[in-house]
């Protein structure tokens, strides 16, 4: 019996043993991963002035985003009615695409410091350059 109890504590410490490694290694794979798409700036300059963009983390929030984005760009002072995200305008983010269907929507890695999150932004306000600010 006591053996039995003994097998099943090492099984158990090496299964976690196992899984942190394991864990530890496939979050190195998937940032190395998002580093290897290009890098991108977004920012909004629509009005001549230099803006940080709003981007959305969460894909319901889309067509409030594409309607805020849209009705800037015709010249209006549009409001946003989702979460407010953004990123620094001279900040270098990886460029993951766009999304499958929709194609004014690009989705973005932004590598913060700590913390790492993948975001959709309008697709007018991602440039291969830095802002000139």
């Amino acid at each position: 019996m006591k053996s039995k109890s003994m097998k099943l504590v090492f099984f158990i410490i090496i299964g976690i043993i196992l899984f942190v490694v394991f864990s530890y290694n496939l979050e190195k794979y998937y940032i190395k991963s998002m580093h290897n798409h290009p890098i991108v700036y977004c920012y909004e300059d629509f009005s001549g002035v230099t803006n940080p963009p709003l981007l959305i983390t969460n894909l319901r929030f889309k067509d409030s985003l594409l309607n805020y984005y849209k009705k800037l760009q015709q010249g209006q002072n549009p409001s946003f009615n989702f979460p407010l995200e953004s990123v620094f305008p001279d900040k270098p983010v990886y460029f993951l695409g766009y999304y499958q269907k929709d194609t004014l929507l690009g989705k973005i890695y932004i590598d913060f410091d700590g913390r790492d999150e993948t975001a959709y932004t309008y697709r007018s306000i991602i440039h291969k350059s830095p802002p000139n600010m």
